[in-house]
C-alpha cells in the first residue's frame, strides 16, 4: 500500500499537456511493463483526448506518438472528443471509446491508434468512427470489450427526449452492425457479452448499499468460482468479471447475494 519509489518521482508521474487541466480516465499495463494512460485535456479553445506511454520507471517513451504523447487533434470550436474508455487489441492497437460532442449534441465515437501512437487510417474514416443513433440527443460509450469473434462490444448510455437509456453496440472495423438498448428502469441483471469468453460486464440494481458476493454456479448447483466481494451502491451497479481459464465451456449461473436480496442470471 505504499508508493513505489522507483516509479516517477516518489511513485508518481505528473504530466501537464494544456493551459487549463488534464484528467486521466483509463490505464493499461502492456506485456513489456510499459503503461498506457488515456484521458481528457482541456484548453481555452477546445477539449481533446490524449494517450501517453510510460516505461516501467514512469518516464515518457519517446518512440510513442510525439515524444511519448498522442494528442487527439483539435476538431473545431465547440467540438469536444471525450474518449474515456480504452482497450488494447492483440496486435497492440489501441481502441478509445466515448463521445464527440458538437455544441451539446453527443455522438458515440471510437478511434483506433496504432501501437506507435498514430491514427490507424484503415479504421472508420481516418482512424475515427462516429456512430450516430437515430433520434438520440446525446450518446456515449462507457465500457468496451473484444468478443471472441474479434468484433468490438461497447456499452453506454443514450439520451432520448431527456430520458436516459442503456445501449449495447457491436462494432466491426468502425461500422455499427448491431444495437440493443434498454431503459434504465429495466432492473433485471444483465451480462454482456453472453455467452462469456474471458471477461464480462455485469449490471444489476440494488435498493440498499452494501457488500455483494458474486459466484458462478454450475447447472448441478456446484459452486465453481467465487469473486471478490463488491461494494454495491443504491441504484444501477456495473462490475467487470474476469473468468478463469480453468472453467470449461458449459451452462452456468451467476448468483449475486447481498443484504437487500439475491439474483441469478444465466
Amino acid at each position: 500500500g505504499q508508493f513505489d519509489g522507483s516509479f516517477g518521482v516518489q511513485g508518481q508521474t505528473v504530466l501537464d499537456f494544456s493551459l487549463y487541466s488534464d484528467k486521466s480516465w483509463a490505464v493499461h499495463v502492456l506485456p513489456n511493463g510499459h503503461v498506457l494512460v488515456s484521458g481528457d485535456t482541456y484548453t481555452v479553445d477546445a477539449d481533446g483526448a490524449f494517450i501517453v506511454e510510460l516505461d516501467e520507471n514512469g518516464t515518457l517513451v519517446p518512440s510513442f506518438g510525439t515524444n511519448g504523447l498522442f494528442l487527439f487533434p483539435w476538431m473545431g470550436e465547440f467540438i469536444g472528443p471525450l474518449l474515456r474508455s480504452m482497450l488494447i487489441q492483440e496486435n497492440g492497437s489501441i481502441i478509445l471509446g466515448g463521445v464527440i460532442s458538437y455544441s451539446g449534441i453527443g455522438t458515440i465515437a471510437t478511434a483506433r491508434i496504432l501501437a506507435t501512437g498514430e491514427f490507424d487510417m484503415a479504421y472508420g474514416i481516418d482512424g475515427i468512427a462516429e456512430i450516430p443513433i437515430e433520434d438520440s440527443e446525446f450518446d456515449w460509450i462507457s465500457d468496451m470489450t473484444i468478443s471472441s469473434s474479434g468484433s468490438l462490444l461497447a456499452s453506454g448510455v443514450r439520451a432520448v427526449n431527456g430520458n436516459a437509456r442503456g445501449v449495447v453496440l457491436r462494432i466491426i472495423t468502425g461500422q455499427e452492425v448491431g444495437l440493443e438498448e434498454h431503459t434504465l428502469e429495466n432492473r433485471s441483471p444483465r451480462i454482456v457479452p453472453n455467452p462469456v469468453a474471458q471477461e464480462a460486464n455485469v449490471t444489476f440494481h440494488l435498493s440498499t448499499a452494501g457488500p455483494i458476493s458474486l459466484d458462478i454456479i454450475a447447472a448441478d448447483g456446484r459452486l465453481v468460482q467465487s469473486f471478490d466481494r463488491y461494494r454495491g451502491t443504491v441504484g444501477m451497479n456495473s462490475v467487470r468479471l474476469q473468468v478463469p481459464d480453468e472453467i470449461s465451456d458449459g451452462l452456468y449461473i451467476l448468483r449475486g447475494q447481498g443484504s437487500s436480496g439475491s439474483f441469478e442470471t444465466p
